[in-house]
């Protein structure tokens, strides 16, 4: 029988009974020196029986043998005949090796920060002839080897041969890249090698660390530009090398603020490391509106390069600073005393809903007086141009107890309404060319605009473009035309004209002010901010909302006031807005803060005490501020570039509590009310309030909504938090 171990052959004649064995613990012993005779007989004396396997080695000697057959756990047996069968084995020498090439490994790792790895190679046996090992990378752009050839002769066949692979950087931020190393014995090598199958050595080559990408470097880590054009570069560099050109395209989010040149930029493998710039020029709108941002989005516009193609887009924001020319915002939503009217911007509608009844009110035209039966309910007055005891037109519309909801004016209002204001029972609306204002509601003089019983609305006309702003009083208005000078109407009581007059005249009244940027106006009062930053106001003063630190005793009829513009104390020349309502004014600074003055019984002055102030006092808590709006008791301030809007005042300031607060806090932002949605324009009415997104054309209401003046469609429930008046907005 035949055995084998350890390449060395033996035979013997007989072997022990199959039955004997366990096959799954038995093994052969074989060994061929003393050294390892003298190991097996310290073995097998673990089991008592070195003293008979010492004798037969002693007689035999060092030959190589079958001595032993074991198995666990019962011991080795020992054949009777095993000195028998160890004379009759025959030695067979071991064969040859067979022709092979041993590497040390298969796989190995470098990165592109130039770390390296290594292998071995040798042959297996010793050839006749030299045997040559060709070796190939298949991507030198991540990896690199040390040698190309190995050549083995019979001299040096058992000796190792060492192989270095390289990290390369190749500027890609392509991750983790494999490369595969051949070994091939070259055919003109020991023919019994030429016929071995090739190997490969994976290498894993880890990337540096390049962020596949853009960059864009502001100047000063900022991008700042003033209105009438004014300039700043940003510096676009790509992060890595693309692997084929690059087009990225560079916009504005709002062009009417600031414009990009140039447009798109493109990078190529050979220039992606050399930064380009574009220029950024703010562009003058003719609005007063502070500090202004406006997003430049770097995006990728094409590439061949799928990695790049697949990029997101960048976006900075350019800080656009106001020229201080030009008009104020327009207004697309404004509060009476319990109803609302609004522009929907996107059809030039104006809707209302509400009670446009003049409840409680003593003097004017007003809903009660119409013949409609149902008119007289509460909550249920007409929601269109009227004033006389005469029903105008599209009488389709009277006490239809619908005004709960926003429902669409009739056609006296005039093509393409662009901006409405109302102050109490009294409303007007100016159209898009800016040379027509059309009002409405509670106006008991007339003044020489054709306001008779027997007509329910009158207009005034002007040149186009000549009208900049427009703000209502009790029972009147005024215009700030576009050569900085305004024009009033209307009701003149307390010196509300201006100019020093009291009374009702017809025809228009001039304030003696000009270079005016901005108009306020209160019940019986009217502010303006002109050019150089300054407040100034007239009219009543009954509760220190001239803000003038003086008593103004007997400046008017029927106690304090002026019937000419007077400064507003403080010193503040930095004005750009300012804001009025009944006995309470406010004003904002081209730095976002916000300051206040006039009657504080409900903590409209937001500084934290209900005590009136005849001189302005800066609001709690608020720096960045971009509008401010202020209402019955309550005011309110656009903040955090428009995202957030923070009251103070009265009870039901939108943040989920009925308590009043004299410092501001945040409305929460609930009901569909988009985290990136903007407040574009905010109005106040009695103990309620809407904001008006433009871009998504949203109203959103909470309040006091016993006349629906909510827009929800009921009149009985009171919301603490934002509500969505629904269709059409």
């Amino acid at each position: 029988m035949l055995h084998y171990l350890d390449k060395i052959y033996f035979s013997y004649n007989e072997s022990p009974p199959l039955n004997q064995l366990d096959q799954h613990h038995s093994k052969y012993l074989f060994s061929g020196l003393e050294d390892q005779i003298q190991s097996l007989k310290r073995t097998l004396a673990n089991v008592g029986m070195s003293k008979k396997v010492a004798e037969i080695f002693k007689k035999r000697g060092p030959i190589l043998l079958l001595i032993s057959l074991c198995w666990l756990p019962v011991g080795c047996f020992v054949p009777d005949d095993l000195e028998t069968i160890a004379a009759e084995s025959t030695i067979y020498p071991p064969p040859p090796p067979a022709p092979g090439v041993s590497l040390s490994k298969t796989t190995a790792s470098v990165s592109e920060t130039l770390t390296t790895d290594s292998f071995t190679i040798k042959l297996d046996s010793e050839p006749e002839s030299n045997v040559v090992i060709n070796l190939s990378d298949n991507d030198t752009g991540e990896a690199t080897i040390s040698a190309s050839t190995l050549t083995f002769t019979s001299s040096n066949w058992s000796a190792v041969q060492t192989v270095t692979i390289t990290g390369v950087d190749d500027d890609f931020a392509d991750g983790s890249q494999t490369v595969f190393i051949t070994i091939s014995v070259d055919n003109s090598s020991d023919a019994t090698y030429t016929a071995l199958d090739n190997q490969t050595v994976t290498v894993t080559n880890m990337d540096a660390g390049e962020s596949l990408g853009f960059t864009s470097k502001e100047t000063n880590s900022s991008t700042s530009v003033t209105e009438s054009g004014g300039t700043d570069n940003l510096s676009i560099v790509l992060t890595s090398e693309p692997l084929a050109n690059v087009v990225l395209s560079i916009t504005s989010t709002d062009t009417g603020e600031a414009t990009i040149s140039p447009s798109s930029l493109t990078f190529t493998a050979s220039d992606w490391s050399t930064p380009q710039e574009v220029t950024i020029t703010a562009v003058e709108d003719n609005i007063i509106d502070g500090v202004r941002w406006s997003g430049v989005t770097v995006s990728i516009s094409s590439s061949v390069d799928a990695s790049y193609a697949a990029l997101g887009s960048q976006s900075i924001t350019a800080t656009i600073n106001d020229s201080r020319t030009g008009r104020q915002q327009d207004s697309l939503i404004s509060a009476g005393l319990k109803y609302y009217i609004a522009v929907d911007n996107t059809t030039g509608t104006v809707y209302a809903w509400g009670d446009d009844t003049c409840a409680g009110d003593n003097y004017g035209k007003c809903d009660t007086n119409l013949s409609n039966s149902a008119a007289v309910t509460v909550g249920s007055g007409p929601i269109y141009p009227r004033i006389s005891d005469t029903a105008p037109d599209n009488t389709t519309h009277l006490g239809d107890n619908s005004t709960s909801t926003p429902i669409a004016m009739p056609s006296v209002i005039p093509t393409s309404p662009f901006q409405v204001q109302t102050k109490r029972n009294t409303n007007c609306v100016m159209n898009s060319t800016r040379d027509n204002v059309t009002c409405w509601g509670r106006i008991n003089y007339d003044n020489g605009f054709g306001i008779m019983n027997s007509s329910s609305i009158w207009r005034l006309s002007h040149s186009a473009g000549a009208f900049y702003d427009l703000v209502i009083h009790r029972e009147g208005g005024c215009a700030l035309n576009s050569d900085r000078t305004v024009s009033c109407w209307g009701y003149g009581q307390y010196g509300a004209y201006g100019d020093g007059t009291e009374g009702f005249t017809a025809g228009l009244k001039t304030p003696s002010i000009t270079n005016v940027v901005d108009l306020a106006a209160g019940q019986d009062h009217l502010c303006a901010v002109v050019d150089n930053g300054t407040a100034w106001c007239w009219g009543r003063d009954n509760s220190n909302q001239l803000g003038d630190n003086a008593p103004n005793t007997g400046g008017v009829t029927g106690g304090a006031g002026s019937s000419l513009p007077v400064a507003v104390s403080g010193g503040i020349s930095n004005f750009i807005q300012i804001e009025a309502y009944s006995q309470t004014t406010c004003a904002l600074t081209d730095n976002g803060t916000v300051w206040c003055w006039g009657a504080n019984s409900n903590g409209q002055l937001g500084e934290g005490t209900t005590t009136s102030r005849d001189y302005p006092v800066q609001v709690q808590n608020i720096t960045d501020a971009l509008d401010i709006y202020v209402g019955d008791g309550t005011a309110c301030a656009a903040v955090n570039k428009r995202l957030d809007l923070k009251c103070w005042g009265n009870y039901y300031l939108g943040d989920g509590s009925t308590a009043a607060s004299s410092t501001p806090v945040t409305v929460t932002e609930t009901n569909g009310w988009g985290s990136t949605y903007t407040f574009d324009d905010v109005a106040i009415g009695q103990s309620s309030a809407c904001a008006y997104n433009e871009e998504n054309n949203q109203v959103y209401c909470w309040g006091v909504n016993a006349d629906g003046q909510l827009g929800l469609g009921n009149t009985s429930t009171p919301y603490s938090t934002m509500q969505n008046t629904g269709s059409p907005f």
